[in-house]
This record gives structure tokens, sequence and C-alpha cells, in this order.
């Protein structure tokens, strides 16, 4: 409905691949040229997000959007057909309700909640296309759900998830497959991190092996963060090395409650260390698969000389029986390490410390690096079989 936007894509493309220069794109530049690379990822993003509106504006303007209350148009860009939670920013005349309905193109009403100021609701969308629901203010009419919450427990259709006393995630029990995916709590590990040489750039095998110096913990303040027929949530904060964590975990309703979301605010000010997101796995394997963009890539357990590697979007580890296995998925953190034939660990965070052998040319910036507030989104799924077939 618009003609093809070439020079605002290519020109924003620009901006992003200058950002993929080694230092940059590793975080070993100097704080005042992430002054000049920040603003440029925030005016592609803006020039992508401009497009992106622009072209579903487009294919919106020419559908039917008559509704009885709010019309929201829901736009699926993959390549498949597509049920999720949507997060909506509606502006009700008179001002927000206490409650609404959501009813769906087919005339049914879709399982609804408010949360956080926003209109959660589950819809679904065909392949590259479009589906218009009507929000309506009202308590939605007949609305059971699946979902329960508890101060140490989440529930849907697909998974039971419990907490232990320390706020970590001690069970996550698959309904489906009847089977638990931990083989231990999930926790937040950190450990030192200060390799001998090159500090920002390297990590040291030994140190990566070796156990934790701390994993996140107590005392606990756990408190149910959402509970409807949409999602659910509980959010534990907690205090360690001078860090602050918050960690949401979500269950929803629909198919994307076949994950297990994790949604982490951290205040980092913990030197010499990284952190990472531990996974301790029922399903075992030497062999774990990697995506990249174009494939996958089977690596072992951790080597000396290979041991964090790259990923992009997931990491499976189907067990050796080949009967079931766990992804962890991921769309904002690239590095991982598998210490055993059990365990994933997502690395979220890192601030390297001196190491001895190039001490003298250390730079001062890198005792910072990493420190500020961040917000991380990742998950994990069971499956049958292997990963190619689930």
């Amino acid at each position: 409905g618009r003609e093809y936007p070439y020079q605002r894509l290519n020109d924003a493309w620009f901006l992003v691949m200058s950002g993929q220069f080694h230092d940059v794109a590793a975080g070993t530049a100097t704080p005042r040229a992430y002054q000049f690379a920040w603003n440029d990822d925030v005016i592609a993003l803006n020039q992508f997000a401009g497009v992106l509106t622009g072209a579903v504006q487009a294919v919106a303007s020419a559908m039917n959007t008559n509704a009885e209350g709010i019309a929201c148009v829901v736009s699926n860009q993959l390549n498949r057909d597509r049920e999720d939670v949507v997060e909506a920013e509606a502006a009700f005349p008179g001002g927000a309700p206490a409650a609404v309905r959501v009813v769906g193109p087919d005339g049914k009403e879709t399982p609804s909640q408010i949360a956080n100021g926003k209109v959660l609701f589950v819809a679904r969308a065909p392949s590259v296309g479009f589906a218009v629901y009507d929000i309506r203010s009202g308590n939605a009419e007949g609305a059971k759900s699946a979902l329960s919450v508890s101060e140490n427990s989440l529930e849907n259709h697909r998974y039971r998830v419990r907490l232990n006393s320390d706020g970590d995630v001690a069970s996550i029990f698959d309904k489906q497959l009847q089977r638990e995916l931990l083989s231990a709590p999930m926790r937040l590990a950190i450990s030192t991190d200060a390799p001998q040489e090159y500090p920002a750039w390297n990590m040291d095998f030994d140190q990566e092996q070796a156990a934790p110096r701390a994993y996140v913990s107590g005392p606990a303040k756990i408190r149910i963060a959402e509970n409807g027929p949409v999602r659910v949530a509980l959010e534990v904060t907690r205090e360690t090395e001078k860090s602050r964590f918050v960690q949401t975990v979500r269950l929803s309703a629909g198919e994307a409650g076949n994950r297990v979301e994790f949604f982490d605010q951290i205040d980092w000010r913990t030197p010499s260390a990284n952190l990472k997101a531990v996974f301790p796995l029922s399903a075992a394997n030497v062999n774990a698969t990697y995506n990249w963009e174009l494939g996958t890539i089977e690596r072992p357990t951790a080597m000396e000389r290979q041991f964090e590697v790259a990923s992009h979007h997931w990491i499976d580890l189907t067990d050796a029986g080949g009967s079931y296995g766990a992804t962890l998925l991921t769309d904002v953190k690239n590095g991982s390490d598998k210490r055993d034939d059990r365990t994933l660990r997502l690395t979220l965070l890192r601030t390297p410390g001196e190491g001895a052998g190039r001490s003298s040319k250390s730079n001062s910036f890198q005792f910072s690096q990493d420190w500020g507030h961040h917000e991380v989104l990742y998950g994990i799924a069971g499956h049958a079989g292997d990963w190619r077939s689930s």
C-alpha cells in the first residue's frame, strides 16, 4: 500500500552495521564510543520501527476495523500461524476500566486481563497476516482459565512450576511429557571473571569450570505480580554482592503457555564477575544444538579450547536416549556455556576484573563494564523426541 522505503532502510542498515565493529559489538570500546554507537542504534531502531508501523498501517487502513469498543489490529510477522499473548495500550473514553472483554474476529471472546496498565489478551493471526480484535469495557462473560498461582507456585495447561524458599525455580514439571525438566533448582550464578590476558576480550577455562563464587540468594521477597486468565506471574526480589535482582517467572494461556518465561530486571554493580542463568536439566547429552541465523550447529560439553560459545535464538539439549529434551529460548543474549552434560548456562552480564598477566595494560573502564540497569527475557520449553520433530 506504500512505496518501498529503500533509502530509509538502507540508511538505517548502515548505522546498524557500523556498530558491528569488533570492539563496539563485543563491549570492549570506551564509554565515549558508546555514546555515538547508542545514538546510531536508537536512530536506526526508530527508522525500522517507523517502516514497520507504516507498513502495518497501510494494510490496516484497508481492513474492516469497526468495533463495539476499541479495535486492535494484531500483526503476525512470522511465516507460520501464531497464537500468543498481546500487550496493548488502549485509551478508553472516561479512563481505564477495572476489567475488559476482548472479542476475536470469529465473534468469540478470548482470555483477557489488565496488568500494569496494559490490556493483555490471547490472539491468533495467520502467517504474515493480520487479525482485528475488539477490546471492550466490562467483565469477561464466563471466563474460564487453566492458570493458577500461589506464593510459591504457578500452573497452566502444560507446566507446574514450583519455587523454593530462596526464590529459585526448583521444579518445572511438564504435564504433556509427564517429566520433570530440571535436575536441580534453576539459579542465577555469580562467577569470578578475571582473565590472565586481555580481560575484556577473554574468559578463562579454569574460572568458568570452577564452582560459582556465589548464587543470587535470599532473603527473597516474593509476590504475585499477575493473576488472570491470560498470564500468571511471580516476582522475586533479591540482593547479592552489591547488585539487585528482580526476577519475574511467568506462565501464559494458549500456545504461549508451552514455554516458561523469565523476565529479569537487574541493577548490576558486581566487580570481577559474570552472571549466568543456570538450567540444570534432567535430560543429559554430550552434545547440544545451537541455533544460528542460517542454521544449527552441534557442540560438545565444554572443552578448554571451546567453552563460552555463541548462539542466536535458542539452544537445545535433547536427552541421549532421544525421547525428550528442553530448549532454552532467548532473543537478547548470545553467549553461553555447557559446563557438563546436563547444564546449560546463559551468560547475562559480565564485568571482567584485572588479571595478573597484563595488569599494567588494563583499562579502568573495564572494571565497570555492564554496570547499570538491564532487562532480560528468556525462557525454557520441553519437547518430545528430537528437536527437529518438535
